[in-house]
């Protein structure tokens, strides 16, 4: 990069990032990545078409991580990766929760620890994910640990057609899971996050009975089992509800996803 565009560089970041980024101990990496921002970035805010203040949260977010690798960690290696994080998150800018991702995923990128467990499909992955999927995702990671199994339940009902007797069954829960961070518990229905990270081969759901989340399944149990009176309808009569114990378990390529970015 010739002076004059280091310059350039160095007046456009946020006068916070410019410390970090441009420290002499961070130089080889941090200008290289803040070219790639200014890249990026630089005319989609001179035009208005992106929020200067969403790019800047991302920048300061990436220097902040940038600055704790330890200087023999640094690599740029996986510059095209660091790239096609960066251009990826143009989409996800309007979440706080996904800035936090693809920042973790950039630095992560530059760091020799993370850096070859990270594939190119993780930012398009990223880039699909909605607000309140990254949010979901967050959860999964507690005191410093990630899950390798969440419980989930689905709750059906089984009977018979008013009319025909034929036997029917329907489920009128699906797909709950129970997170606990200390004495806090997460109940959800992250169903669409479920599709969505099912597809792309993060998450599986496994047809099995954890016996170490007897507790979870219990909880879920007392709280939406409900009785065949409340379940029977008009052409439906219920005859009982049954839990069925899953988990949702976290694939290998998922583990490394996570990794990379929580």
């Amino acid at each position: 990069m010739d002076p004059n565009q280091i310059e350039a560089v160095a007046n456009w970041l946020p006068t916070s990032s410019k410390e970090l980024l441009l420290n002499p101990s961070f130089k080889a990496i941090g200008l290289g990545i803040s070219g790639i921002f200014y890249k990026v970035f630089g005319k989609a805010i001179k035009y208005g078409i992106i929020k200067s203040n969403e790019v800047d949260d991302l920048i300061n977010r990436t220097s902040q991580k940038v600055s704790q690798i330890p200087i023999d960690k640094q690599t740029l290696a996986k510059r095209g990766l660091i790239m096609k994080s960066i251009e990826d998150s143009q989409y996800s800018l309007d979440s706080e929760y996904l800035r936090e991702m693809f920042a973790q995923l950039i630095s992560r990128s530059a760091n020799t620890d993370y850096a070859g467990g990270i594939y190119p499909i993780f930012p398009t992955i990223l880039s699909n994910m909605a607000s309140h999927d990254a949010y979901f995702l967050q959860k999964l990671k507690y005191e410093g640990k990630i899950s390798d199994f969440v419980p989930l339940e689905d709750f059906i009902a089984y009977g018979k057609d008013k009319s025909s007797g034929a036997e029917l069954s329907y489920t009128y829960e699906n797909h709950l899971t129970i997170i606990r961070h200390g004495n806090t518990t997460f109940i959800d229905r992250p169903e669409q996050t479920i599709n969505l990270l099912e597809s792309f081969g993060i998450m599986k759901i496994e047809e099995k009975d954890i016996v170490l989340f007897k507790k979870d399944y219990e909880e879920l149990e007392k709280k939406h089992l409900k009785s065949p009176e409340q379940l029977s309808q008009k052409d439906f009569i219920c005859e009982r509800s049954a839990p069925k114990r899953q988990v949702l378990g976290i694939t290998d390529l998922g583990k490394l996803f996570l990794e990379s970015i929580l």
